[in-house]
């Protein structure tokens, strides 16, 4: 099922899914947290090709938008991977040709001082990282 979500008050959009996922060693954990902060970045200061240079295909519907988007001071911190939540169906994205590997991370995103914890699924899609959910 997707949806779309706003994180915190700048009305970010992200596409939602039902969550998928695997181990494993193809891409590099500095690549990925690089993508998680790239990813904010682009979010908080409305740029909205990169945000959509960055969402998979396969996860995020539709484009964002500039005007969905809003400036904010804005920060990742304390990016952690984890194992992915029980529901989980990775056979869903891994039996496409393009994507390799998935991830899911927590980070504490602040928003203008204020914090909250935040989850991001990332996919190792044709040798890249590329978000297929967060929130």
């Amino acid at each position: 099922m997707y949806r779309r979500k706003y994180l915190a008050t700048i009305s970010v959009t992200v596409s939602g899914l039902a969550l998928a996922g695997c181990s494993g060693d193809g891409g590099s954990d500095a690549d990925a947290e690089a993508t998680i902060r790239e990813y904010i970045n682009a979010l908080c200061s409305k740029d909205a090709e990169t945000v959509n240079e960055l969402n998979s295909n396969y996860g995020i519907e539709g484009e964002t938008t500039e005007s969905e988007l809003s400036d904010a001071d804005c920060s990742v911190s304390n990016i952690q991977e984890q194992s992915l939540p029980a529901a989980t169906n990775e056979e869903r994205f891994l039996q496409r040709d393009e994507i390799s590997e998935l991830r899911y991370y927590a980070f504490t995103f602040t928003l203008d001082g204020e914090t909250q914890d935040t989850t991001i699924l990332l996919a190792l899609q044709n040798g890249g990282w590329k978000v297929l959910d967060i929130g």
